[in-house]
């Protein structure tokens, strides 16, 4: 039997530069996500050092459906600058600081 290609219960967070060159990409249990820090989202210097502006997540449920997709932005000095986050039934929802 063969098994399924589609993220089950897992989160996908990639990070970019300010051209959308992808720096980082990282791949984790929804557990590990939401239980421990993720250094590409939590660590301000991490960001800064690798040129890293925004963080783009996707979040798989159990059944591997896409319940939620989100795009953080950041300044050059790491800096939050808000969210888009895009939830399953269609709803959307900016963050600014």
């Amino acid at each position: 039997m063969k098994k399924s290609k589609t993220p089950r219960n897992m989160a996908i967070i990639s990070a970019y530069n300010c051209d959308g060159t992808a720096i980082v990409e990282n791949t984790m249990t929804l557990d590990d996500y939401y239980g421990s820090s993720c250094e590409v989202i939590d660590s301000t210097a991490y960001r800064v050092s690798r040129g890293i502006e925004s963080i783009c997540g996707l979040l798989y449920n159990s059944k591997g459906i896409l319940f939620q997709e989100f795009m953080n932005r950041y300044g050059k000095d790491g800096t939050y600058l808000g969210a888009t986050i895009k939830y399953d039934d269609g709803a959307v929802v900016e963050f600014k600081p």
